[in-house]
């Protein structure tokens, strides 16, 4: 646990280096803190983009349900993806997770790689809550239109790149 003095010293000390500071935003959400954090990246556009900020929480991992966004530990650096589906292997709960702009699922998402759960973020100076029921549900919608667009868009991309290369090279043995 870090004292007020360590957290002073950690945030001033320009040789801090990045494990140490996910290390104390996890000592953070576990003491019961919420985290704010700015999101760099885009695998979780339109819906979260880069450079808006975030709260985290620490619930519950029990608690979490399909189209939660939640926050976990990979390779040292923290990662904002959506849960898609819930399994139960040898008794023990995992997530799997994907960005929503991302044709691939995350590593499976063990309670010790969860660190916490997007509760808010900030668009335009403006607070948007993802906790209330209206948003529950688009979570909800979100994680399924996520899972069944990468079907779609293994199809469609080879379709659409086939198209366009039949109007620009084939199309003209025709005139």
């Amino acid at each position: 646990m870090f004292n007020l003095l360590e957290i002073m010293n950690l945030i001033e000390n320009s040789k801090s280096n990045y494990t140490n500071i996910l290390h104390l935003g996890e000592e953070l959400l576990n003491e019961g803190f919420e985290l704010q954090i700015t999101l760099g990246g885009y695998s979780m556009s339109p819906y979260l983009r880069n450079g808006e900020t975030v709260i985290i929480k620490k619930e519950s991992f029990n608690s979490l349900k399909i189209g939660d966004i939640i926050v976990f530990r990979s390779i040292n650096k923290m990662i904002a993806h959506r849960i898609i589906a819930i399994r139960n292997i040898n008794q023990h709960k995992t997530l799997i997770t994907k960005g929503d702009s991302l044709i691939y699922f995350d590593k499976t998402i063990t309670e010790e790689r969860y660190i916490g759960k997007i509760k808010e973020f900030y668009r335009k100076n403006k607070s948007i809550k993802i906790d209330t029921p209206w948003c529950s549900v688009f979570n909800k919608l979100m994680s399924f239109i996520s899972v069944i667009s990468i079907p779609f868009l293994i199809i469609l991309i080879p379709i659409t790149l086939s198209s366009h290369f039949i109007k620009t090279h084939l199309l003209f043995f025709t005139k």
